[in-house]
């Protein structure tokens, strides 16, 4: 089946679910013995369930991974010994890799009678637009629907012009083009081709968008209620069909849809009826990556990977030589700063990014005299317009003829730039002191080269670096920073070291002794390190890990040496040679986890981690390795880095900084699509009135919001209201419905909330008046004005509060309808009800109480059990859990195994079978969910042996209903 292959989400080849149907009319042609046969028949499926997305491997990824696809078809059983004679089910399956994965289930009849009633037909289409289907497969395509090749399929489009009807007419071949014998003797035969099939469930995606190209997003279909589907005999392969369809949007990510494909003289030839389509929450376009809030709150960035950066605090001037380089690889790559005329801006840009790196919340001062274009890619840099802005504040001042600031701000600051020219010759004496008191502790000063700049900052004991001969980079000697070595005892630590590593070793201890002010530098085998006598300002330096891993492998007698280190110094430095950077060595990296678990246990434990990179490098260039380390044991405070890697004879530190691709990619599947910033804006509620809640991304919680609605007022129609929303009350169907579990009528996602009425119809008889305080039993839309029939709304007391009296109309009205018009509950009965601690169990335990029903209940925890029997009475011995079926053994036992009268039961799955057999003799079994409706569930005959009933209802269809006399139960 070549033609498969043209069916795609993104970019893996799925199967089709027109296939599954096609599948099962040759399954079912096959045992009846259709196949060969000119006799025209309908193909009837019900209930077809569509469970899982079959993926097909590409013929480059096959690589004798291929698919099994197993059908079987039997005919439906009616009881334990009867089978239908009509009614055959089916359930096709795959096996890849040793696992079986069922992908579509449903049951399907032959019906003799070839005519088809058609359930949609699409009439007045005078303000119906045509469009060609290109733009339309495009669209598809960005949201992951890729159809292609034979799949592109619909030949024309037409769609409501006024983008209000959920409606289209479009056309196609009623026969592929290329796929019949007449083309391809060799081509297999189909009595209807899956490709036609699969048109009719193209079209609805288009009618669901109203005719607005913009609006088509990626569904897929995962249920068909009922389909018909004739063999399309004697056709001429070019007839071309139309192709009838009608889309209800039923919550935020599902639509209801009705498809009805006629040949050229109108006759139906396909219908299906009540197909669910769900949204595919996979490709979508992002229109910015940048923006620090989204539309709907903050994006979600869930990758970050590990940057490392020169560490500036310990830039000095034996490093002034790489700080050079590195700021002119920095240059290169950041081609904007490359093309300023102006070489300083990308030198500036440079450190002003290392800044960024080692505090990432940088408050920045700059003396006023520099460029706003400069400044504006300095906070590019510092990624100023992102989720994670590294600059906290840029705030620019000002300074007179006699050097003194003219500033609204307080310091103090992490960075102080200076522009060329900003401050004058003889200025700078006078500005000098202030400015330098402004510095924080580990703040670094960014100033032009100049002899006045240079003498100022020496005196007042700053250390500065030239960079690139343009800019001084200082930063305030530390208080004791050059007594923090001097007299300690450091020792150096190997374990059956090369003689690579003990040249290396003897260097250090050389460097360390002449260069350091330090006492005493030994080196020690760790073998012999319970024979020194250790303190707690001895300095460990560790090079057991430089060409071997010791950690990974160490034993007993090694991990009680090493332990004695650990309990007595307060100062280890553990050298390794990882390599990070460059081709890093994973099992030499083991002391970053040991390092912060142990600080983490003992706080006064400083544990450094050093990777100086291969041993030889190492010994390459010694003495800058040496500087290097005296560098990591100089400590900027208990706050400073830990961890640090050698690279090109410069010190670098990690941050964990977000993953842009990936988290793009994330967002993407996820569907967290950004407005134009024009677009957006956060505004109170009352502002933007009217609104309505509104999901960016159904399943996620951030992304709930409030819309503002467009659209021009109409006038009030006879018997309606308006109502502005004070409350709304949120069942667990409510918040089902917003997360996308549940579907409703219209796509309503609230039922009950109170208000105050706003307008009323002209010339009314009604019994309300603007001002009038009312509360609502109606399925509405979230909108912070609600139109309402005036007969569902009531007047409060003055005394009733909008929060209280919102939460009362459903959960009672529910329970009242169940209790007393379908199971008739009559005083001491027994009831059993399920999840008697929700809002509905409650008010279900308390009318039947008031009634003088025997009361029967489960729960889900202890603390819930609790509740009931504090709070509403229920004996203990009455509460079960609803956790698993132990409840159907307790309601036996307590009732001498009669059963009881009345079940309420909103469970699902074995545990709502279990519950129908607790039901007694004439009892009557009430389901108010809709799962096992949903999902057309089937029920054990044998119980109504008992003349038990069972009924089931969906409060709201009440409202829906045309029949006054059903609308009136509401409303009363």
């Amino acid at each position: 089946m070549p033609w498969i292959c043209g069916h795609k989400v993104e970019e893996q080849i799925v199967f089709p679910a027109a296939g599954y149907l096609g599948v099962a009319i040759e399954a079912i042609s096959q045992i009846l013995g259709l196949i060969g046969k000119d006799k025209s028949s309908t193909f009837e499926f019900r209930d077809v369930h569509i469970a899982a997305a079959l993926v097909l491997p590409d013929d480059s990824n096959v690589r004798g991974r291929g698919v099994e696809l197993h059908t079987s078809m039997s005919q439906r059983k009616l009881s334990t010994v009867t089978v239908s004679s009509e009614w055959y089910e089916f359930c096709i399956s795959s096996w890849v890799a040793g696992h079986t994965t069922i992908h579509c289930a449903g049951g399907i009849r032959v019906n003799e009678s070839v005519d088809i009633q058609g359930s949609v037909t699409v009439s007045n289409t005078d303000a119906f637009e045509t469009y060609s289907a290109d733009p339309w497969y495009e669209k598809a395509k960005e949201q992951g629907l890729c159809f292609e090749e034979l799949f592109r399929s619909l030949t024309s489009i037409r769609t409501d012009g006024n983008r209000k009807r959920l409606e289209s007419l479009c056309t196609t071949q009623l026969i592929p083009p290329g796929t019949s014998r007449s083309d391809h003797p060799s081509a297999n035969h189909y009595s209807v081709h899956p490709i036609t099939i699969d048109t009719c469930l193209q079209a609805p995606i288009i009618s669901a968008t109203g005719g607005n190209i913009k609006a088509l997003r990626a569904y897929l279909p995962v249920f068909i209620s009922e389909a018909h589907i004739r063999t399309l005999g004697g056709i001429k392969p070019d007839s071309e069909a139309s192709i009838h369809t009608r889309s209800i949007k039923t919550s935020f990510s599902t639509q209801q849809i009705d498809s009805t494909l006629r040949d050229p003289s109108g006759t139906p030839f396909i219908d299906l009826k009540n197909v669910r389509f769900a949204l595919y929450e996979g490709k979508k376009s992002e229109d910015s990556d940048q923006g620090s809030n989204g539309q709907f709150g903050l994006l979600r960035h869930p990758f970050l990977r590990t940057r490392w950066k020169p560490d500036i605090l310990r830039l000095d001037l034996s490093s002034q030589v790489q700080v050079n380089a590195y700021v002119a690889e920095f240059t290169k790559q950041n081609r904007i700063l490359e093309l300023m005329p102006e070489k300083h801006v990308a030198t500036v840009g440079a450190l002003l990014d290392l800044a960024g790196h080692k505090t990432p919340r940088l408050r920045v001062m700059e003396i006023a005299g520099g460029s706003d274009e400069h400044r504006k890619q300095w906070l590019s840099l510092l990624d100023k317009d992102t989720a994670f802005p590294r600059c906290r504040s840029w705030d620019v001042v000002t300074i007179d003829e006699e050097g003194e600031l003219q500033m609204e701000v307080e310091g103090p600051f992490d960075v102080i730039y200076i522009p060329e020219c900003a401050i004058s010759k003889s200025s700078w004496p006078r500005a000098a002191k202030k400015l330098f008191s402004l510095v924080g502790e580990h703040g670094i000063i960014l100033s032009p080269k100049t002899d006045t700049a240079i003498a100022q900052l020496h005196a007042a004991q700053f250390i500065a670096v030239d960079v690139k001969g343009q800019i001084l980079l200082a930063r305030q000697r530390q208080p004791g920073e050059t007594a923090a070595l001097e007299g300690r005892e450091i020792y150096i630590i190997v374990h059956k070291p090369s003689q690579a590593v003990l040249k290396l070793a003897a260097s250090l201890e050389n460097h360390m002794q002449h260069q350091a002010d330090v006492g005493q530098v030994s080196i020690v085998h760790l073998d012999h390190i319970n024979t020194i006598a250790l303190s707690r300002s001895t300095i460990c330096i560790s090079m057991m890990e430089i060409e071997r891993e010791f950690l990974a492998s160490m034993g007993q007698e090694d991990m009680n040496l090493f332990r004695i280190l650990t309990d007595t110094v307060t100062e280890l430095l553990w050298l390794i040679g990882a390599n990070m950077l460059d081709e890093p060595d994973p099992s030499l990296t083991m002391a970053h986890g040991l390092s912060r678990a142990l600080m983490l246990e003992q706080p006064s434990l400083r544990f450094s981690a050093l990777d100086l990179g291969p041993v030889g490098l190492a010994l390459s260039n010694i003495e800058s390795t040496c500087q290097i380390v005296k560098g990591v044991l100089h400590s900027f405070g208990d706050k400073d880095d830990k961890e640090y890697s050698q690279l090109n004879g410069l010190l670098y530190i990690s941050r964990f900084v977000p993953d842009h691709r990936l988290n793009s990619l994330f967002r993407r599947r996820l569907g967290t699509q950004e407005l134009p910033s024009q677009w957006k804006r956060e505004e109170p509620l009352i502002k933007v009135s009217p609104a309505r809640l509104s999901v960016a991304q159904v399943g996620i919680t951030d992304s709930i919001h409030f819309q503002q609605i467009c659209e021009p007022p109409t006038s009030l129609p006879p018997g309606f209201i308006d109502v502005d929303i004070k409350a709304v009350s949120l069942n667990a169907k409510d918040v089902y419905t917003v997360s996308g579990h549940v579907e409703t009528k219209t796509g309503t996602t609230a039922l009950e909330f109170s208000g105050i009425v706003a307008a009323v119809p002209a010339g009314h008889d009604l019994d309300f008046q603007p001002g009038d305080r009312v509360v609502v039993s109606a399925p509405n839309l979230f909108t912070t004005r609600e139109r309402v029939p005036a007969w569902a709304a009531h007047k409060m007391l003055p005394e009733e509060e909008f929060s209280v009296i919102a939460t009362l109309p459903v959960v009672y009205s529910t329970a009242l309808y169940a209790l007393d018009d379908r199971a008739h509950l009559r005083a001491g009965e027994s009831i059993l009800i399920h999840s008697g601690a929700g809002a509905l169990g409650i008010a279900l335990i308390t009318i039947a109480k008031r009634i003088g029903a025997i009361v029967y209940t489960t729960v889900g925890s202890q603390a819930k059990r609790k509740f009931l029997v504090h709070e509403l009475g229920i004996p203990e011995t009455h509460i079960f859990s609803s956790r698993d079926v132990s409840f159907v053994e307790g309601i036996r036992t307590m009732t001498g195994g009669r059963g009881v009268d009345t079940i309420v039961s909103s469970l699902i799955g074995d545990l709502m079978h279990a519950s129908w057999e607790c039901i007694a003799h004439f009892g009557r079994f009430v389901e108010v969910g809709k799962r096992e409706l949903i999902d057309a569930g089937k029920l054990n005959m044998s119980l109504f042996l008992r003349n038990a009933t069972f009924t089931a209802f969906d409060l709201s269809e009440l409202f829906f209903h045309q029949d006054p006399y059903y609308r009136d139960i509401w409303a009363r």
